[in-house]
């Protein structure tokens, strides 16, 4: 999620007949997540997109909603981080993020809400499916864990269902490049689109120490950080692009 503007929220939350004490937790569950949600990626207001958060609260980015092993995991500090970077400028008027599908289970002082997200960037668009695992404290329902996983997405003419046979060939591209391409740009372009971040930084932070690096060569790196959780890296990765060539493809936030 970047750039989003502010829209009305249509969330539908239907519970059983009779709970309406239960139904009124439910719906102190859904505006501690949806709301700070909202602020954060429609306003871009950073303060109260960081108030949903537990001190040890923890963003799961996968590809499923069970566990695999190219899950990347931001701790709190990570996520402050990156969200404060990508929430820096105002947000333009073509993006907008809206729910749907949001559901709450509550358990005593444990909650889970789960809902589909679809970010719109102009004509172009993200669906991922969410978990969002709470606890309930002295200030309030606090989120925990937040897993999320691609359902769709569009990007110019291209619509992508991410499905296990989609990841399957997007793992088949990275492993055939990581041994064949030499000079392992096009590795890391592979490995961010199969969603294996960390293998991805790993391997631009080795271009970059070559003495013919690019400018793209740090951008890539920047972004590879971005999406691994090192925000440090991904600020200070853009900067070496930019004093390679000004027109460095990079964030807005990097020119600052």
């Amino acid at each position: 999620m970047k750039r989003l503007i502010t829209i009305p929220l249509a969330v539908v939350l239907c519970l059983p007949f009779g709970m309406a004490a239960a139904g009124d937790e439910a719906e102190t569950i859904k505006q501690a997540v949806l709301a700070p949600q909202e602020a954060g990626w429609a306003r871009h207001d950073f303060k109260t997109y960081m108030s949903q958060w537990a001190d040890k609260a923890q963003i799961v980015i996968a590809r499923g909603e069970k566990p695999g092993k190219y899950d990347t995991v931001f701790n709190r500090k990570q996520i402050e981080a990156t969200r404060q970077l990508l929430m820096q400028d105002k947000p333009a008027q073509n993006h907008k993020i809206t729910f749907a599908n949001v559901k709450v289970t509550v358990d005593g002082n444990e909650a889970e809400l789960r809902l589909r997200s679809t970010l719109a960037v102009g004509e172009d668009y993200q669906i991922a499916d969410e978990i969002f695992q709470l606890r309930k404290t002295s200030t309030g329902w606090k989120v925990q864990v937040n897993r999320g996983w691609l359902i769709k997405a569009k990007f110019g003419k291209a619509v992508i269902t991410y499905d296990a046979d989609t990841w399957k060939k997007l793992d088949e591209d990275a492993d055939q490049l990581l041994k064949s391409d030499r000079r392992g740009d096009k590795t890391v372009q592979a490995l961010l689109l199969a969603f294996r971040f960390q293998e991805a930084h790993a391997l631009a932070k080795k271009i970059t120490v070559r003495k013919d690096v690019t400018a793209a060569d740090w951008a890539q790196r920047g972004q590879a950080a971005m999406d691994a959780g090192d925000a440090g890296d991904a600020v200070a990765a853009f900067r070496q692009a930019l004093k390679l060539d000004k027109n460095a493809a990079v964030p807005p936030f990097a020119r600052k």
